[in-house]
């Protein structure tokens, strides 16, 4: 049982690497394009809501990977405010997609009804 639990880990650290490999490999060869996936769609300026997402779900990891190599016998539990964070994160980044589209909507329906 110990023999089929580690060739299985075995598999899966590799097929993850296999799989980060293949993604930096076509992210370095410009088949998966990078360019402007901080920048606002609209105005074309950095986003500061994606930016934030970024650095928050980059930190989060972060100390995930921290844990784990601390604690390499099972997976650590994590504390609840990693959870606050990526998602109040998360949230900001969605209010800043959502609030604009709804007041253009406001707009548009105020100017109907005048």
């Amino acid at each position: 049982m110990k023999l089929l639990a580690a060739i299985i880990g075995f598999e899966a650290r590799f097929f993850l690497f296999a799989l980060m490999g293949v993604v930096a490999y076509k992210m370095l060869t410009g088949r998966i394009i990078t360019v402007g996936l901080l920048m606002n769609k609209v105005t074309g300026a950095n986003s500061p809501a994606r930016i934030q997402l970024l650095f928050f779900t980059l930190a989060g990891a972060v100390f995930y990977l921290g844990a784990v190599a601390m604690e390499p016998a099972g997976f650590p539990d994590l504390p609840t405010e990693l959870f606050a964070i990526l998602g109040g994160s998360n949230l900001a980044f969605l209010g800043s997609k959502g609030v604009p589209r709804l007041l253009s909507f406001v707009r548009k329906f105020m100017e109907t009804k005048t």
